[in-house]
């Protein structure tokens, strides 16, 4: 009896596609996928918010006329491969609502972004690598706070796919920076490392901490690579419409502090007591300084008495950190030096301070106790600040004050 033809289904699932089926599109999981219980996976289409078409027309001074019925053949025959003219994607727009409705409302909210939804969605649509980095940022967001366990994960590999194509996109064009186009590089250098940060403090598979020291140090070489692209343009990025807060940021958090609390004093203490050599111990008390100038930051942001005429977002200093740190600091975690792990225990205990924002969730916790089961009771004085944090049971902010 011959195989009975269907109708394809341009958008479908990658399963239903591969086993020759209708596909419903239903998103995230269609209904042959969610009815034969199989992981449901759409491939990311090339037509992701690419340039329009209609800047590719000219004007000309011919006068209008008539335009005459297009027939079913010309319809056929045009070419479906084009993506100016692919069909919206319904996925796409799901994801592009979120985007507007509430992953941009959160990092205004938190100040991670210090201009407008309207105003980043005006940088996103002319640019693609970045339009397709808020949307990955956007589904990554969506896989963590809603739908069942199922949904979040296909949401996860939306966002994955969405970043890689981006990246792809980026590199593939890497764009000419100037006083106009700075801007854009500069928000997907800070969209793609709160992503990827985001995405190695969520997602930690196996739950090992060698496994997490692998993707976290990944993370900040990818980073800084992108961020450093942008480093020579900070005179372009200061006249921009995000000028006020790149700014202050950078006098904030460029400099080292003069002058390290009780809490960080004492962990600099250990650090030259170990006799580790001049050069680790350089990299070591620099990457402490770091922490000082985003626990000051964070403590002017906790604190009513303290006044200033403007402030660095705590939630965008602690995300910051990593790309602060010298690379000297980098390859010591990468290396699994004790003293390195004990560094990043501290980070990890501001992460757990701020653990209501989505982006961090239970990531500081999985490190200090990683850490410290890792490096064993000899190390307990070293830890002493960091588990203090993690036992307060109210989670208190002011714990920083008192550092």
């Amino acid at each position: 009896m011959p195989r009975k033809a269907h109708t394809k289904s341009r958008n479908g699932c990658i399963v239903c596609k591969r086993r020759h089926v209708k596909c419903d599109e239903s998103y995230p999981t269609c209904s042959n996928c969610r009815d034969a219980n199989r992981h449901c996976e759409y491939q990311v289409s090339k037509a992701v918010f690419r340039h329009s078409s209609l800047n590719n027309f000219t004007r000309t001074s011919t006068p209008l006329q008539q335009p005459s019925p297009i027939s079913p053949q010309v319809i056929t025959e045009h070419d479906t491969e084009d993506d100016s003219y692919s069909p919206v994607n319904m996925h796409h727009m799901n994801l592009f609502h979120f985007l507007t409705t509430e992953t941009l409302p959160s990092l205004h909210t938190h100040e991670l972004i210090d201009i407008s939804p309207t105003d980043i969605l005006k940088h996103c649509l002319p640019v693609p690598y970045l339009m397709n980095e808020f949307l990955g940022f956007a589904a990554l967001h969506k896989s963590i706070v809603g739908g069942e366990a199922h949904m979040r994960e296909s949401y996860r590999f939306q966002a994955m796919n969405f970043q890689t194509h981006a990246l792809s996109i980026y590199n593939a064009e890497p764009a000419v920076l100037n006083a106009e186009t700075c801007i854009a590089a500069f928000l997907f250098s800070s969209v793609l490392g709160a992503h990827l940060l985001c995405d190695t403090l969520i997602y930690r598979g196996d739950d090992t901490l060698n496994k997490f020291l692998e993707r976290f140090v990944q993370y900040i070489h990818i980073h800084r690579g992108i961020r450093t692209v942008v480093g020579g343009h900070w005179d372009d990025l200061s006249q921009s419409p995000i000028g006020r807060s790149f700014v202050i940021s950078r006098a904030v958090l460029g400099d080292q502090p003069a002058t390290f609390g009780p809490t960080l004093t004492k962990l600099l203490g250990l650090i030259q007591s170990a006799k580790l050599g001049e050069s680790l111990t350089k990299s070591y008390k620099l990457a402490i300084g770091n922490l000082q100038s985003i626990m000051n930051v964070c403590e002017v942001s906790t604190s009513t008495s303290i006044s200033t005429p403007a402030s660095v977002s705590a939630y965008g200093a602690v995300i910051a950190w990593p790309v602060m740190v010298p690379i000297e600091y980098v390859d010591a975690l990468g290396m699994r030096r004790p003293e390195a792990l004990v560094i990043l225990a501290y980070y990890a205990a501001l992460l757990h301070l701020y653990q209501q924002l989505w982006m961090f969730g239970d990531g500081g916790r999985f490190l200090i106790e990683s850490i410290c089961d890792s490096l064993g009771v000899e190390w307990g004085d070293w830890l002493e600040w960091p588990m203090k944090i993690l036992h307060d049971d109210n989670n208190s902010l002011e714990l920083i004050s008192d550092s």
